[in-house]
């Protein structure tokens, strides 16, 4: 097996066609399509049953809803693929965009190949984006990369863990999961984080395969009074990292920025809710 690519899924149903097929459009590589139902109360469930009973490469599985991060895990417990791919159910990869990507990992012996993305606003690309520089060659192949070099250098992202096709024996070998988000906030970030401090052997593949959907519903706009406490565990989780990994001032200025800019985000959110405490408490009194 090639590649299993997990799609955990929750109330979709409006995107959910448009991603599997877009999965399915990939020619001469092995895939499986894991499908992972996390407690939808649409009709992602059985959209996603229609699809298993059509393609013998689709399994689907339906779980209590716990959450991106764990959902994610879930996929990866039950992954028989050589490397790992994540797409996010409301998303979509370019047609026969997987097999040259994966020939280029197994030649080049890689535990992480990262790639570009397109930005589909409401049906409209308005946004081709890549983190490499316009001049950069098809592919770059490093032999490690550490934590402290995306954090000084705008070149590399640490963000969606979608950008990134992964060997699945390393993250097994490294013991590498999602957070919860539940319990800390950007579980991507932490779980970048977590990958480079390990030093695996990364290429650049210098391809917009993915295309990250805006439909205008992003969580980090949407009002949750747990945010500023997940901040912080986000806060203590990473300041463990940054000192295993030893990083120089600058990578830590800018892994602290990142940080500062999660609160004031949290901040606005919990300001927000106190506001609607009082007023609440205000109106009880008259």
């Amino acid at each position: 097996m090639d590649i299993s690519i997990i799609v955990p899924v929750y109330n979709v149903e409006k995107y959910l066609d448009r991603c599997l097929e877009s999965l399915l459009e990939q020619e001469k590589v092995e895939t499986e399509i894991l499908i992972i139902d996390d407690g939808s109360t649409d009709n992602s469930g059985k959209i996603s049953d229609i699809y298993q009973k059509k393609y013998n490469n689709i399994y689907v599985y339906h779980k209590k809803n716990e959450g991106l991060g764990l959902t994610r895990n879930y996929g990866m417990d039950r992954a028989r693929g050589d490397y790992i791919l994540f797409v996010d159910s409301d998303d979509y990869i370019k047609k026969n965009s997987l097999y040259d990507l994966i020939d280029f990992m197994k030649k080049r012996k890689l535990d992480v190949a990262f790639f570009g993305r397109n930005i589909d606003k409401q049906g409209k690309i308005v946004l081709g984006h890549d983190f490499f520089p316009k001049n950069m060659p098809e592919y770059k192949e490093l032999a490690g990369l550490s934590l402290g070099e995306p954090l000084k250098s705008d070149r590399y992202e640490i963000g969606p863990a979608w950008k990134a096709i992964y060997r699945k024996n390393f993250l097994n070998d490294k013991n590498l999961y999602f957070e919860s988000e539940r319990i800390c906030l950007s579980e991507d970030y932490l779980f970048s984080a977590n990958l480079l401090i390990n030093k695996p052997k990364v290429g650049f593949w210098n391809d917009n395969l993915y295309f990250y959907c805006d439909n205008g519903s992003s969580l980090t706009n949407s009002f949750n009074p747990q945010r500023p406490y997940r901040a912080v565990v986000l806060y203590r989780k990473m300041e463990e990292i940054i000192q295993c990994a030893e990083l120089d001032n600058i990578a830590c200025m800018r892994a602290y920025n990142n940080f500062v800019i999660n609160l004031l985000v949290s901040f606005k959110h919990i300001a927000f809710y106190d506001c609607l405490l009082y007023t609440s408490d205000a109106a009880d009194e008259l």
